[in-house]
């Protein structure tokens, strides 16, 4: 079984264990990652101050030199409940979502319908965007 579906498959079992998303809390903070199925890498830092960057690498390798990220973006985000909004959101994925197929021309959108999955001590936290099981990023360092 490859990484890919290995993680995929442990992120899937992670969220059915939590019986939901979690109310957005402090623990939100911190910097997540996710891999695409294309081999691109993105980094989402969630600030205190509600502000958010983003680096999009063009795969593990860049990410891991520090080499320029393809893109960068960074905008405010908010929480209602369980779900995380956020405005100025690059989407840079067919649909906002489909990680396996990226646009050639990135557009700015409100990226909403966002869940936050608070990690319990053995597992990290995780943002999952609309639910989709292959856009999840997971939690790879706190503020």
């Amino acid at each position: 079984m490859s990484f890919f579906k290995k993680s995929l498959f442990g992120a899937i079992l992670f969220m059915m264990s939590c019986g939901g998303p979690s109310e957005i809390n402090s623990g939100v903070q911190g910097r997540y990652k996710c891999t695409y199925p294309s081999g691109q890498v993105e980094v989402l830092n969630i600030n205190n101050d509600h502000t958010f960057l983003r680096n999009i690498y063009q795969n593990e390798k860049d990410y891991l030199n520090k080499t320029e990220p393809m893109y960068k973006n960074s905008g405010t985000w908010s929480s209602s409940n369980a779900n995380l909004s956020f405005d100025n959101w690059l989407s840079i994925c067919y649909l906002g979502r489909m990680t396996d197929s990226i646009l050639s021309k990135p557009e700015l959108v409100t990226l909403t319908d966002v869940s936050w999955y608070e990690g319990n001590g053995q597992d990290s936290s995780m943002i999952s965007i609309y639910d989709e099981p292959w856009y999840i990023l997971k939690k790879i360092e706190t503020h």
